[in-house]
């Protein structure tokens, strides 16, 4: 993806976007309490792409390394005692993250 958007989609950014008057035009026909910016990231559409796929990249990249070195450090004996505590200890750990961020934040 990342080779795809540096040679076409960034360098031709101008030709895949909208035209001015389908701007125009979609800019009078939605709301104005948000129309201007879906149109804007509608004719970016090669930018929120790469903004997305970014982060779904560090995503899944994390975890992986993540699992990897989990199954170099742990047997197989052991995993099947250990990867489902990993596994809850992690979704408790984002519901944890989550109210300490509420209290943080205020």
């Amino acid at each position: 993806f990342y080779v795809v958007f540096g040679i076409f989609l960034y360098p031709l950014k101008h030709y895949v976007g909208l035209s001015e008057s389908t701007q125009v035009w979609l800019t009078a026909s939605l709301p104005p309490t948000f129309g201007p910016s879906l149109v804007a990231l509608i004719d970016e559409w090669p930018l929120a792409l790469f903004f997305v796929v970014s982060e779904l990249w560090s995503s899944g990249v994390c975890q992986l390394m993540f699992w990897q070195v989990a199954n170099d450090v742990i047997s197989v004996r052991q995993a099947k005692a250990f990867y489902p505590a990993i596994g809850a200890m992690g979704n408790l750990g984002m519901v944890v993250a989550g109210h300490f961020l509420m209290v943080f934040a205020n």
